[in-house]
């Protein structure tokens, strides 16, 4: 509860107004500065809000109104703060204030180590070199959302030629217990907002492109950021681990649940946010070459999880994005996940 004082009783006139909410830090899209974002209280009895001081203090947090710099007071509900030094640690508090300038104490603090990072405007307009510095602050949630995308040109993928898509966020963090911290989860990909999967023809067997194949045509810059991951699958009868930088995903990771034998996945994998949110699992075939000249629409295939069902055979995601267990051959086309 925000602290409210009243003079006068209990309906007398607030003395402080309630506390500044969703208080944000992130890297300026320049160097060695910092974004501070804020809204107004949602509880403002009486209108009593008027506007907000930010005190910065380096090192630890600021214990009152004046223990450390006022870098803003006033009605605006973001402040960039310039002129940092590069490696320290600098806190911010918030004190939200009412028209007599008193100020509200609930703690509202954030921090930011400043950096010589510079960020685009977007996920798509930052270099992967700027989203691993971001992704190992522990701040890439709250600077990117899940489903934001990044354009990949994929060198020589798709018969000897190149193929651009999407890489999409899955996930932030994702089942950091097992699979570890400070780690953004991407998947490939999409193109024109569909989600595809990597499809070649070839006369017999699985068309599918093969997940080395995909890590091998990342540009440079995405391999040397690509970070090991703790991976948990089921080999057809129990679950191992694996230390990954690229790989398909798990059954669990897509649908959320497993019944039967693969039940034993529970808790090691966990159902990925961006499906969570209700997303389809459904993939199209790449570039569109794959249509069905009768209806005119574009094919769908079926995508094979890491997990085996039993020999031979795996739990897979088909065309309709849903659940199957079904001969590996019969998958034809892949999605790999990676991490950053």
């Amino acid at each position: 509860m925000p602290l409210i004082n009243r003079c006068g009783g209990g309906g007398g006139t607030p003395q402080l107004c309630a506390q500044v909410e969703n208080f944000k830090v992130l890297p300026g899209t320049t160097a060695l500065t910092a974004v501070l974002s804020w809204t107004a209280p949602s509880l403002d009895e009486d209108n009593s809000f008027v506007g907000a001081r930010i005190v910065r203090k380096a090192g630890s947090a600021p214990e009152k109104v004046s223990d450390g710099t006022v870098v803003h007071e006033g009605t605006a509900l973001t402040y960039t703060d310039t002129g940092l030094t590069a490696g320290t640690t600098y806190y911010y508090r918030a004190f939200a204030y009412n028209a007599k300038k008193k100020y509200q104490t609930a703690r509202r603090v954030v921090s930011l180590t400043a950096t010589t990072i510079t960020l685009g405007a977007t996920l798509n307009d930052c270099t992967w070199a700027q989203i691993q510095a971001i992704s190992n602050m522990g701040i890439a949630s709250s600077t990117w959302s899940v489903g934001d995308t990044k354009s990949v040109t994929l060198a020589k993928l798709y018969e000897g030629n190149a193929l651009v898509c999407d890489a999409f966020v899955i996930g932030f963090n994702h089942n950091s217990n097992y699979e570890g911290a400070n780690r953004i989860h991407f998947k490939f990909g999409k193109q024109n907002g569909k989600q595809i999967g990597f499809y070649a023809w070839v006369l017999n067997g699985s068309s599918a492109i093969d997940i080395s194949t995909v890590q091998s045509a990342m540009p440079k810059e995405l391999q040397n950021v690509l970070k090991s991951t703790t991976k948990y699958s089921y080999d057809g009868s129990s679950v191992v681990s694996s230390s990954e930088k690229i790989c398909a995903i798990g059954s669990v990771e897509s649908f959320g649940s497993v019944s039967g034998a693969y039940s034993a996945l529970q808790g090691k994998q966990q159902q990925y946010e961006y499906y969570k949110a209700g997303n389809s699992l459904r993939h199209w075939l790449n570039n569109d070459q794959y249509i069905n000249y009768s209806t005119g629409a574009q094919y769908t295939g079926n995508v094979r999880t890491r997990d085996n069902a039993w020999e031979g055979h795996y739990i897979e995601i088909d065309k309709n994005g849903d659940y199957r267990t079904t001969d590996a051959k019969y998958a034809d086309v892949s999605a790999p996940i990676f991490f950053v």
